[in-house]
């Protein structure tokens, strides 16, 4: 026999009630869709940003000449000879806490334009393979210039002249092939002849071609690396950390320029 009453008040409140635990359960599925969304395509953007500000640097590093690294946390380079009366660097790197900034000079006696910056850093490094002992290699306009090693020994460049503040051991090889040592007291100077050779105050020379290393208190400085290498670590969320080893070999830095 057909039932043709009405809903009653309770199948009203059941039917309600289970389309609202249905509407809710399908809200929270959309809510955590969204959010895997969101969280996913923050990690995309966050790496992205940080494969960009890789090859910043890295492309940078590649063509730089000169660099200072005499400041914590701060890293400056510069395409080519320095103007003492402007020595805005031409590329610049900072790190402050968890934030990595990259500069970089627009034009000249203009102040450095924030290139790009990551505000989830865990971790920064760069070091140089010179025995990283060097933190700071300037050539100036006017021909003078410094090099300067960690424990403060420097060799001074004037002209066609090179001056060692503290007493440094060259190892070379001859003219035969042969590998040669020559230590040099503080204060003196040597004097660079003929574009490529150092003249010796016994009127040796040495083509500084064949320079191989430089021993400054007791360290090793090989001048025949000249590679840098980064270390960049961002935290993506979630637990998910990307981590970056790269080593760059400049086009342009010669330490005996």
């Amino acid at each position: 026999m057909k039932n043709n009453r009405g809903f009653t008040l309770v199948e009203v409140l059941i039917t309600f009630t289970i389309l609202l635990i249905v509407l809710t359960l399908m809200a929270a599925i959309l809510v955590q869709s969204f959010d895997i969304f969101r969280d996913s395509t923050e990690r995309v953007s966050n790496n992205r940003l940080t494969q960009i500000m890789i090859e910043d640097i890295t492309q940078n590093i590649r063509e730089y000449k000169y660099f200072d690294f005499t400041t914590p946390d701060t890293w400056k380079f510069w395409y080519d000879e320095i103007d003492k009366d402007a020595e805005n660097a031409d590329f610049v790197i900072l790190k402050n806490t968890n934030k990595l900034e990259l500069k970089k000079k627009v034009a000249e006696n203009l102040p450095l334009n924030k290139e790009r910056a990551l505000t989830n850093l865990v971790e920064f490094k760069l070091k140089n393979y010179a025995g990283e002992k060097i933190i700071l290699y300037k050539r100036y306009k006017d021909g003078t210039g410094i090099i300067k090693f960690k424990n403060g020994t420097t060799i001074v460049f004037e002209d066609d002249k090179i001056k060692f503040t503290d007493d440094i051991k060259i190892k070379y090889v001859d003219s035969s092939g042969n590998n040669k040592e020559k230590t040099f007291t503080g204060g003196t100077e040597i004097r660079l002849i003929e574009g490529n050779e150092i003249r010796l105050k016994d009127n040796k020379k040495i083509n500084r071609d064949n320079v191989r290393k430089i021993i400054v208190d007791g360290t090793e400085i090989d001048f025949n690396n000249n590679a840098f290498e980064f270390e960049i670590r961002v935290d993506l969320g979630n637990g998910n950390v990307i981590e970056e080893l790269k080593t760059v070999y400049p086009r342009n830095l010669n330490f005996w320029r």
